[in-house]
């Protein structure tokens, strides 16, 4: 499913390979990657700037099978320095099932006050020769000219070569790192996938040629009428990128798009960012699937 990595190189840097979580902030945060934003009328800052720090943090695991892991995190940072002062905990549990890999992640508001609290996630995908890119997205994120860009706050429709609606060839030189959003759902489900003719090594021992799908399948429900504590919320955007010299597409989910933060201060109507009260817990989630046909 993943980008072939070995150990030895994962291990030199956990969160560039693999599938890291990406949360409360997916995504970079204020001018320049400065971690600098606006919240309820006030200045903060947030460290490290990039996809929040549920990846800096130790996580103990809660029960394991041998299909399922569930772990949990915590965060608190105090009031100081004007750094904002986040208390949540993350509660992500994942399960394996044939040709496919669940995640479900949970976030829970344990301070005093409002807080924001998004989730996204990095599969580094493997990437097949004449990989065909599929992204039923209607529009993406307008960003500014910075060396470090971010979202506007302009949404565009896609055209041209920002349309994968119907799924295209991706060039060997395309280079991507946009967000997607819009996204068009079937049964509350948002299919997003990587395609390629491949030699797969049956049960048999022969070799065949084989098409094989690698696909991220977005949950769309929007909690509406869920009167439960643990709402699961909309993932409404997906950044395509692209890493440098390597064999993968990263196709991330996000629960809102990059400096979502600072959009909502400057009044975006489409930065959804989650934002949870004390007590308050919402859920976000998310499948890998393969499909091989012969």
């Amino acid at each position: 499913m993943l980008e072939p990595v070995d150990l030895a190189t994962t291990s030199m840097s956990p969160t560039s390979f693999g599938m890291p979580l990406l949360a409360p902030t997916p995504g970079e945060v204020g001018k320049g990657d400065s971690g600098r934003f606006e919240y309820q009328g006030r200045q903060y800052l947030i460290k490290p700037s990039r996809h929040g720090l549920f990846r800096q943090v130790p996580w103990s695991v809660i029960t394991g099978t041998t299909d399922s892991i569930e772990c949990s995190a915590e965060v608190r940072v105090e009031e100081k320095d004007d750094l904002f002062p986040f208390h949540l905990i993350a509660t992500h549990r994942v399960e394996v099932r044939p040709c496919s890999l669940r995640s479900i992640v949970r976030l829970r508001n344990l301070g005093d006050r409002l807080q924001p609290a998004n989730v996204g996630w990095h599969p580094y995908l493997y990437r097949p020769e004449n990989c065909v890119l599929r992204l039923p997205a209607a529009s993406y994120w307008e960003f500014d000219a910075d060396p470090q860009p971010r979202p506007t706050g302009k949404i565009l429709p896609v055209a041209g070569r920002f349309d994968f609606m119907e799924g295209r060839e991706l060039g060997d030189e395309e280079r991507w790192d946009h967000v997607f959003t819009d996204l068009i759902a079937a049964n509350n489900l948002t299919t997003c996938s990587i395609t390629g003719r491949e030699r797969l090594l049956t049960k048999l021992g022969t070799v065949a040629e084989c098409r094989i799908s690698r696909e991220v399948e977005i949950k769309n429900s929007s909690g509406e009428g869920d009167t439960s504590e643990s709402e699961t919320r909309r993932i409404t955007n997906v950044q395509l990128y692209t890493p440098p010299g390597r064999k993968a597409v990263c196709i991330e989910p996000f629960s809102c798009p990059p400096d979502a933060i600072n959009l909502l201060a400057r009044g975006c109507a489409q930065a959804d960012v989650v934002e949870l009260a004390p007590g308050q817990e919402a859920a976000f989630e998310m499948e890998l699937k393969i499909t091989v046909a012969y």
